[in-house]
């Protein structure tokens, strides 16, 4: 496909609530994934960041959540003498399951939202995208980690987005012990 039709194919797809759009650079595609460890740690071993997760790339989720496995890491070793305890990798996954799993579970949801082409999920989609646009509280509500949410519970937290979204957790179905597919 030329750039030329490839530019249209992707405004399409975009809506025009974020003006014209024009690639630059090369093109190149991978396989969009999501994945999740059963376990985050063994002894003497912390999985942080993708390898204890990968979320679809939406909004640099998947930063945000390697960023904060490190950060939550960090802070139980500094509280600890050992860092390959188990009691504090046992404790860290506890910290960090629950904030990963929501976001996994979002970017699944949005990824299947926003590449469905149905005239009545476009419609939806548009209206939803003009409404979050047009109501800061709304915008905020998204924003997970914005404005007080990242003083939140995880599980306040993720019942507040999940409630917002529509989503509901039994959607997760495990293709294997290691990995739950959406």
């Amino acid at each position: 496909m030329d750039s030329t039709k490839l530019n249209r194919k992707v405004g399409r797809q975009l809506g025009d609530h974020l003006g014209a759009v024009r690639l630059i650079g090369p093109r190149w595609s991978y396989r969009l994934s999501a994945l999740h460890a059963h376990r985050y740690f063994t002894p003497r071993l912390a999985l942080v960041g993708d390898s204890a997760h990968s979320v679809r790339p939406i909004a640099g989720q998947g930063l945000n959540l390697g960023l904060r496995d490190a950060a939550t890491l960090a802070e139980l070793i500094d509280a600890n003498d050992d860092p390959g305890n188990l009691r504090l990798l046992a404790a860290y996954q506890r910290a960090r399951r629950p904030d990963n799993l929501l976001i996994l579970a979002t970017t699944g949801s949005l990824d299947r939202f926003f590449s469905n082409n149905l005239p009545l999920v476009r419609v939806a989609r548009d209206l939803g995208l003009a409404a979050v646009e047009r109501m800061p509280w709304l915008k905020r509500l998204y924003h997970a980690n914005g404005d007080g949410a990242e003083r939140m519970s995880p599980k306040t937290r993720c019942s507040r987005i999940l409630r917002s979204l529509a989503i509901s957790p039994i959607s997760l179905k495990r293709r294997s012990r290691n990995d739950i597919v959406f």
